[in-house]
Parts: C-alpha cells; structure tokens; sequence
C-alpha cells in the first residue's frame, strides 16, 4: 500500500478548511480535527486502491483522470440579499445560517 506522506497530510488539512468555508460552516477544533482524521482515513483507502491489479478487470473502459487534471471550486460572489427571505435561520451580518440544535447529545 502508498503510505500517507506529509503531502497528503497538508492536503488534509487544507481539504478541511476549504470545504468548511465553502459550506459556510464554523468548526470547532475538535471539528475539524476529527474531519481531518475521516479526510486522512479517506485518502488511505485510495491509497489501497493503487495495489489492485487492474489488468485483470473488464469494467474499466473508461480512463480515470487524475485531480490535477479536475477543475478546482472557487466559491463566486452571489447575492445572498435573498436569503434572509427564504430562510429565518440565515444571519446577514455573517452571511452563515444560524441553525438550532436539534439533536440531543449524551454526555457520558
């Protein structure tokens, strides 16, 4: 199996603060540290999927392309004017959605 290099560690890490600025969510860092740890556990089993010998499978007729190759997201600019209307939950002076707790933790 590719081991896990610092790399991929750095783009753990960066995955976490892009998706969460993308989403508009404010982690905690114990948030985003276990989002790091499920991104690092992710990127390990693509790690596996470099061993399997792929020669002996029908169902790829297809190439894969490789993430460099992909787009990157780029959040755009939009008018969230809007959104106030639609949703009470959205705070115009953050531009984040305000959502009530509604599932309950045992704190054991």
């Amino acid at each position: 199996m590719t081991e896990l290099n610092s790399t991929d560690q750095n783009i753990c890490n960066d995955m976490v603060t892009k998706i969460a600025k993308l989403a508009r969510l404010r982690l905690t860092a114990q948030e985003a540290t276990d989002y790091q740890e499920n991104f690092t556990e992710l990127i390990n089993l693509f790690h596996e999927l470099d061993d399997l010998d792929m020669t002996l499978s029908s169902t790829t007729n297809r190439l894969l392309t490789n993430a460099q190759d992909c787009r990157s997201d780029s959040p755009e600019l939009t008018d969230m004017s809007q959104l106030s209307k639609a949703s009470p939950h959205f705070n115009s002076e953050t531009k984040y959605f305000d959502v009530p707790q509604f599932i309950e933790y045992d704190n054991e």
